[in-house]
């Protein structure tokens, strides 16, 4: 096993090989041999079909630190390292795949950040997704499931978004979004109320009758006993 693991067996933030040793992520598509098959340098192919995404080396080492790099050479990424939280490829290609769990996907699809990126006070998503504020706008008036999310020794309420309510990384504080994961092959959804017209789309259950507007339908708020938003509804 190569010291590149950090002398403890486990491959962080590096590409591992074949055979279990690691090299520095600016060793992979470098364009010199490294794993002991040559695994770290195939060139992108299309006979490889889904056993491996195309990526671009994005690191260059420089007295032993890791820099950005843009480089022509496009290399094979094996599964393994694909959606595992670490930016192997230029982009994020890597880690910008469907079912990626670690990366947030501003609207559209068209660009997305690492998950931390979400509430961290700085607006990666030009649709203002991944910050409590957009425009100018409060938060109350931005719907879906709120909760407290902590980032980097600050606390902000953050609208959290719906496809990170269907895996296992917990992002609230309280652990409220943790509701609707498969347990013993059953769904639990003991934090999350879904709104009555829109299927799919769910708050949380402490949202429900608070005055806020968190469903598209206002169903969490127009059908309250004591609702105080009759002039909406």
């Amino acid at each position: 096993m190569s010291d590149e693991c950090g002398g403890n067996g486990t491959c962080t933030e590096t590409f591992t090989c074949d055979d279990g040793s690691c090299i520095a992520l600016s060793r992979f598509c470098d364009g010199t041999q490294d794993c002991a098959n040559g695994e770290d340098e195939i060139e992108s192919d299309s006979t490889l079909g889904n056993m491996a995404v195309s990526c671009s080396n994005r690191y260059q080492s420089i007295n032993n630190k890791l820099y950005n790099t843009h480089t022509n050479r496009v290399c094979s990424l094996p599964l393994r390292h694909v959606c595992d939280g670490v930016d192997h490829c230029e982009n994020r290609t890597d880690e910008c795949q469907e079912g990626c769990v670690h990366s947030l996907f501003c609207d559209g699809g068209d660009t997305c950040h690492h998950r931390s990126s979400l509430c961290n006070g700085e607006s990666e998503c030009s649709d203002g997704k991944d910050e409590p504020l957009k425009n100018g706008e409060h938060i109350s008036i931005k719907r879906g499931f709120k909760c407290t999310v902590e980032r980097h020794g600050s606390q902000n309420l953050c609208v959290v978004p719906q496809e990170f309510l269907e895996d296992d990384v917990k992002d609230c504080v309280d652990e409220s979004d943790w509701c609707l994961v498969s347990v013993n092959g059953s769904t639990t959804n003991n934090n999350c109320a879904q709104c009555i017209t829109e299927p799919g789309f769910f708050i949380s259950k402490k949202q429900i009758c608070d005055g806020n507007f968190d469903c598209p339908d206002l169903s969490d708020e127009c059908l309250c006993q004591n609702q105080n938003t009759s002039n909406i509804c």
